[in-house]
């Protein structure tokens, strides 16, 4: 079953609204995505990396075990440029476009939470939370 950003969305809204969490999405032209820090998970809760966005630039870190060290060597690590069109965010470049060819929505939360659902042509969706 090909997943798109919209179902994965819509999965992600159903979770956090099962565990009584409201999820709002942010607007289109909004400060979508700060510069942070961000881990990464798959399904699963399995770490994938941590992701670290400074402007339109960023750099991935895949992980190798539970307490996010580095995976140094692994084809998924590397640095590239995102664009943020109208709340869809792309990367244009590195190994998010490369290795993962992801494409995300950002959601905020009330508490100001704001998480990252990324879809992937190459078979593998993942989310980032600032942390």
């Amino acid at each position: 079953m090909q997943l798109t950003t919209l179902s994965i969305a819509k999965r992600f809204l159903t979770v956090a609204a099962t565990a009584g969490l409201a999820v709002l999405t942010l607007p289109a032209g909004a400060d979508a995505l700060p510069n942070a820090r961000w881990r990464c998970k798959m399904t699963g809760d399995i770490p994938l990396g941590t992701l670290t966005v400074s402007g339109s630039t960023y750099q991935f870190v895949v992980a190798k075990n539970t307490v996010w060290d580095a995976k140094p060597g692994d084809p998924g690590n590397g640095s590239g440029e995102l664009r943020e069109t109208g709340g869809t965010i792309t990367p244009v470049s590195g190994p998010l476009a490369s290795v993962y060819g992801v494409v995300g929505e950002a959601s905020k939360r009330p508490d100001g939470t704001i998480y990252i659902a990324f879809n992937s042509s190459k078979g593998t969706p993942f989310a980032c939370w600032q942390g």
